[in-house]
């Protein structure tokens, strides 16, 4: 079992680990809760399964500092790892051993291997354990065994004897419990209490996990089954919520800059643009495309009433249409290079004349800038892996995947990328490609579609099992 050190304010804390996911932040919703400043609502959950602790954080934290450096978005994490997050300080322990001193907790940094959940953690015994491992030295007897119990009534033999059928009787009482089917007939009511309070916190893992220990539901009582089905229910909606709020929580960051800040700066005055206004309609499109759900779609719309009939999207437009939806795709990073070629490329094969003079002329100087962007964002990836930032290099590399929009430089960025895989990350330990492309494919879906299509990122995950 593992232990939760929290260290803030001055005061220790020591909180006991079961299986399951454990949320830490500082709203309501987390099952370990801290006061300090610059902590989220839910900034990070420890998932503690099958012996192993996992630390995941949640988008746009903060990430905790171990060892003086951010956490990578998703690791694996030993007893004696230290994480700060915020003003507070977590340090994981084994529950075998003592309670670390405040010294001792806040001296733990670094990450080391990942451990079986309730081992010992590697290095020297605590003072305590030398102390109980010291050579003890010899005694004497001072008098023999006869001078010793001759004042008692029961002799060494006598008690012997007395002890031999003692003992051969519980041995077959022992043995015989042993062999019969431990009654879980305490285990039922209890596991139902634990799912019933895990989805209560909406920790549906813990829940989950405390149904499936039940084993025969047949044997519960009629009030403990129903109770059993309605935490099941809960678990099925608030899963089905929590992905339709994943979802929109995407929503809500492209609302912000693609649509709400696009139409303050670009569409604000009396004369509108009308290249600017097919830009901003296209956008629409896409966010109703994307998230049919989002709570403010009645804005969308409302702004889809007021600029629709000023362009038809369902006809060509002409060469500044084209040009400025080409920088608008390209002029902030990451650029999207393979929407901008993808754009442009259509809108040539249906242009005449000088427009498409134009049109190929822009072509060729998208070209050079991709080039020249994407050389330098393989340097920027490079440079932040020496820094030390794990988790940007390796973004920036799935970027060029992504977004180039041209399959060998495609090649070339996930060729750099799968080398991470197995070598030495920047906070000790070796690097698991998989865990971090696992967290591409559940938080971004649509970007993931366009990596699993990458020749080379493909076969190496055939060979290597993301879900491994």
């Amino acid at each position: 079992m593992t232990r939760f050190i929290v260290e803030e304010g001055g005061k220790r804390r020591a909180f006991k680990a079961v299986e399951g996911v454990v949320s830490i932040g500082s709203g309501e919703r987390a099952m370990l809760k801290l006061a300090s400043s610059g902590v989220a609502e839910v900034h990070a959950e420890f998932e503690l399964r099958d012996g192993v602790v996992r630390l995941r954080l949640k988008p746009g934290v903060v990430p905790p500092q171990i060892g003086g450096r951010p956490a990578q978005n998703e690791q694996l994490l030993a007893h004696g790892t230290t994480l700060a997050i915020g003003d507070a300080t977590i340090t994981l322990a084994s529950d075998e051993g003592p309670l670390p001193s405040a010294a001792q907790a806040s001296g733990a940094r670094t990450a080391g291997a990942p451990v079986r959940v309730g081992a010992r953690a590697s290095g020297a015994p605590s003072a305590p354990a030398q102390a109980k491992l010291a050579p003890r030295e010899k005694q004497t007897w001072e008098r023999s065994a006869r001078e010793v119990h001759k004042d008692k009534g029961i002799k060494p033999l006598h008690m012997l004897l007395l002890l031999i059928p003692v003992g051969v009787i519980a041995f077959f009482f022992l043995k015989r419990g042993a062999s019969q089917k431990i009654d879980d007939s305490l285990s039922g009511p209890q596991q139902v209490f634990l799912a019933e309070r895990a989805a209560q916190e909406t920790v549906w893992d813990q829940a989950e996990q405390a149904l499936s220990k039940i084993g025969d539901r047949s044997k519960l009582s009629t009030d403990l089954q129903a109770r059993a089905n309605e935490v099941e229910r809960k678990i099925k909606e608030g899963r089905a919520a929590g992905a339709v709020a994943a979802n929109n929580s995407g929503g809500d960051k492209y609302l912000q800059s693609q649509l709400k800040n696009f139409e303050e700066q670009r569409l604000a005055g009396s004369k509108v643009d009308r290249s600017v206004v097919r830009v901003f309609l296209k956008r629409v499109a896409e966010f109703e495309r994307r998230w049919p759900n989002h709570p403010d779609m009645d804005w969308v719309r409302r702004k889809k009433e007021r600029y629709g009939p000023m362009v038809d999207l369902t006809k060509p437009g002409s060469y500044a249409d084209i040009e400025f939806e080409v920088k608008s795709m390209t002029w902030d990073n990451p650029r999207n290079y393979r929407e901008a070629f993808g754009v442009l490329n259509r809108w040539l094969e249906v242009s005449l004349g000088d427009e498409r003079g134009k049109g190929l002329a822009l072509l060729d100087k998208l070209i050079k800038e991709r080039e020249e962007w994407f050389e330098d964002r393989l340097q920027e990836a490079a440079h932040q892996y020496k820094k030390g930032q794990l988790g940007q290099s390796i973004q920036w590399l799935c970027v060029l995947i992504t977004y180039s929009g041209d399959d060998a430089m495609g090649e070339r960025a996930a060729e750099d990328l799968i080398k991470f895989h197995g070598s030495e990350a920047p906070t000790g330990g070796t690097i698991d490609l998989r865990v971090q492309l696992r967290g591409y494919r559940r938080e971004l879906p649509d970007y993931w579609k366009v990596m699993e299509a990458n020749r080379t990122l493909a076969a190496w995950m055939r060979e290597h099992p993301i879900d491994a």
